[in-house]
């Protein structure tokens, strides 16, 4: 996939992988307990023309998403920020490979350029955040129910 990220260092994207296999029509395919990996490759690519990356390679980073069960997907959300600060021009092209794994899925792909990698958030905050927002309606709901005395 090509891209132009500009004068921005990092193409930054979040995705969502998963193993996958067929129960049916002669599967599983896929030997129990395989996990997907997957790769991502960042290549300079001057012309800006569609390919698959013969370009000199920027930057690259696996993904290993979890294994699930025939018909299952247990997608795993990953975040990479791969850097593009070699590139000629700031076209780039983008090669996602499934190096091992067999069978596997990607979904949910969002992409962006930026000047600071992406980073995973952390867990607690999440929870926090999250707990937050209950108190905040909880609070919100005691109050409405003050003023009707």
């Amino acid at each position: 996939m090509p891209f132009n990220v500009g004068q921005y260092r990092y193409l930054n994207f979040q995705v969502d992988v998963s193993s996958i296999d067929l129960s049916a029509h002669g599967g599983p395919f896929v030997p129990v307990g395989t996990k997907p990996v997957f790769e991502f490759t960042l290549y300079d690519n001057p012309s800006g023309a569609n390919g698959l990356g013969g370009g000199t390679v920027l930057d690259s980073f696996q993904v290993t998403g979890t294994a699930s069960a025939p018909d299952v997907f247990d997608w795993t959300q990953a975040w990479v920020g791969l850097d593009a600060n070699g590139s000629t021009n700031g076209s780039v092209t983008l090669v996602i490979d499934l190096i091992s794994g067999g069978g596997a899925a990607l979904d949910n792909m969002r992409v962006a350029a930026d000047d600071t990698p992406i980073s995973v958030p952390e867990p607690g905050s999440a929870w926090l955040a999250a707990a937050g927002l209950l108190a905040l309606a909880a609070g919100r709901r005691r109050a409405a129910g003050m003023g009707r005395r």
